[in-house]
């Protein structure tokens, strides 16, 4: 099973994924901070999963993939860059 976990911070939801479902191949996580992926990359890298875990930059609103390229995807952590004016009340 081939997973994208979009907004993957720190890489922990990916993580725990790897270590909990052992039929879980692979997982690509997204981010768009790097610093935050930077902290993620040091975790995977202690716990020894860099084989099943890759962590790559980019915008969950451009996602850089082919269509139908994963079994499943995952989001748990997303705060919208996007900010709007509140409606008046």
């Amino acid at each position: 099973m081939k997973l994208l976990d979009v907004a993957t911070g720190t890489a922990d939801v990916a993580i725990s994924l790897v270590e909990k479902k052992p039929n879980i191949q692979s997982v690509i996580g997204l981010d768009m901070a790097a610093e935050m992926l930077k902290i993620g990359q040091a975790k995977i890298d202690k716990k020894g999963l860099s084989s099943k875990i890759t962590l790559q930059e980019g915008d969950a609103q451009k996602l850089p993939f082919m269509d139908n390229s994963f079994d499943g995807i995952t989001m748990s952590y997303h705060y919208p860059f996007k900010i709007s004016k509140s409606p008046k009340i």
